[in-house]
């Protein structure tokens, strides 16, 4: 079992990393991985398809950066700024490509939806796409895995739905976006997983003390409707 590590944004936007000792060992202290400029919102981290850790943080200027280990388990390099001339809007979250290229999303600045991936494995980012999405977003994408191995981003709207789109094929182009129909209800961005199965889950906070969740109904096919529950207590 590998040595977990964990990143964290500090209320004064440094961003800080700790490390276990070892495989189910304790964690050591803190340290300053020295970003420049003031991080907001949550650092969204990948892994390389060699192993290697990288973390990516939105900054108080509405630009985004990264950091990497220079090889699987090693120390932390300095820090690249990806552009997106301060129009990145939310926190990052991160998905790998079936190649093994990460691929970052982003809420943008007026609610779009963008993109950049690596060019290849292990390699560093192109420039933003504009996934071009119908109606505004906000809060945090959500990215889950196709048993196919294609990429699908699922994103609340400002008039609570929550909408979603997808690669056509592994490693391939993005399709339009597809209305999951939450009847307004959706209270909260998504969270995304993967049931055994391969079918992905998608979840949202609901109306009240409710928690409002839709699955593929199949591996690699479409959503079917929304199940509530409510929290207890």
């Amino acid at each position: 079992r590998a040595a977990l590590e964990r990143i964290a944004r500090e209320t004064g936007g440094r961003v800080l990393s700790s490390w276990q000792a070892g495989p189910n060992q304790g964690f050591g202290g803190w340290l300053d991985m020295r970003a420049p400029g003031v991080a907001v919102g949550t650092p969204g981290v990948g892994v390389n398809a060699s192993g290697a850790l990288q973390v990516f943080v939105q900054t108080s200027s509405d630009r985004l950066l990264t950091s990497w280990q220079s090889a699987p388990n090693s120390a932390w390099g300095g820090w690249a700024d990806l552009g997106a001339d301060g129009q990145i809007g939310s926190s990052p979250v991160l998905g790998s490509n079936a190649s093994g290229a990460m691929q970052v999303f982003v809420v943008g600045t007026g609610g779009r939806v963008l993109s950049s991936w690596q060019e290849g494995p292990n390699q560093g980012f192109g420039g933003w796409l504009d996934m071009g999405i119908p109606v505004p977003a906000v809060g945090t994408p959500g990215v889950g895995v196709n048993a196919s191995g294609a990429l699908q981003v699922f994103v609340q709207t400002s008039s609570d739905q929550v909408v979603t789109a997808w690669q056509s094929a592994p490693n391939s182009a993005w399709g339009g976006w597809a209305d999951l129909d939450a009847g307004g209800r959706a209270a909260s961005a998504p969270a995304v997983s993967s049931n055994q199965s391969g079918t992905i889950e998608v979840s949202v906070r609901g109306p009240g003390a409710t928690v409002l969740s839709d699955a593929q109904v199949g591996p690699n096919d479409g959503f079917g409707s929304w199940v509530s529950q409510t929290l207890p207590g």
